[in-house]
């Protein structure tokens, strides 16, 4: 078992904790919009649980809290995640030899 010194220990979770206070910090903005635009508390936690990307998350909300359909809501959010799958820094096929 490899042996990790005081210090990395110490600098893994002063990184995990500031990572845990801007995803809360997101997590309490997101489920406020989302209860401003006529969701309930367990429709807004379902939607975290079912979409891990914050954009798209808001994206919904924003629209149907907008009075737009769901399927207008479920297109761009899903778009935005598809973006989100297009931003490798390098595409394997397009490596050159």
């Amino acid at each position: 078992m490899p042996i990790v010194s005081a210090t990395a220990k110490s600098a893994t979770l002063r990184k995990s904790l500031t990572v845990s206070f801007i995803v809360g910090l997101s997590g309490i903005a997101f489920g406020a919009a989302s209860v401003a635009a006529g969701f309930s508390v367990l429709q807004s936690c379902a939607l975290s649980l079912l979409t891990f990307s914050g954009a798209s998350q808001f994206a919904l909300v924003g629209i149907m809290g907008a009075g737009g359909g769901v399927l207008s809501g479920i297109a761009t959010a899903s778009f935005l995640g598809i973006r989100n799958g297009l931003y490798p820094r390098e595409w394997p096929w397009l490596k050159k030899n």
